[in-house]
């Protein structure tokens, strides 16, 4: 199964890439996320746990992340927790005046009971595209913002 969420960010693609990457930050700029855990890192790949609230239920999992700059995608896979097997890609596709991001979930879960079709649609519409949804609408947030902040305050004082 899989589920796909997409949002136009308004921002340098360069700097939505960035944003989509640092997940060390997302606990301080996405309220919904509760910690991100740093395991391992080597080159472009990190080994790492999430946590984030699905309304008021409390999820997390492993993953391995890594990054590809020059196509601007980021990639997890899933190696803990309930979402265990599922692959997740972060494409971010320049646009006119910013990018359109995509979200796609690949669940291809491995835990017993939630491995079957009913399961897998269960867990990817009631827990991943919430969670998903709200990540890319507050990372849009906070880079709008920031970007539009630094726009409107031109440095005067030269």
């Amino acid at each position: 199964m899989q589920t796909i969420d997409e949002i136009y960010i308004h921002a340098d693609p360069e700097a939505i890439y960035y944003a989509a990457v640092s997940i060390e930050a997302w606990p301080q700029i996405l309220p919904h996320y509760r910690w991100v855990t740093i395991f391992a890192q080597s080159g472009n790949r990190r080994w790492v746990e999430m946590a984030a609230w699905r309304g008021w239920f409390p999820v997390k999992w492993i993953s391995e992340q890594w990054c590809d700059r020059s196509t601007l995608r980021v990639y997890y896979t899933h190696i803990g927790g309930a979402t265990k097997g599922m692959g997740v890609l972060w494409h971010i596709q320049p646009h006119e005046d910013g990018a359109r991001v995509l979200l796609v979930h690949e669940l291809a879960l491995t835990q017993p009971i939630i491995r079957s079709r009913l399961g897998q649609w269960m867990v990817g519409h009631w827990f991943v595209k919430p969670v998903a949804q709200k990540t890319l609408s507050h990372l849009k947030r906070y880079l709008e913002d920031k970007q539009c902040a630094e726009q409107s305050s031109p440095d005067l004082v030269r």
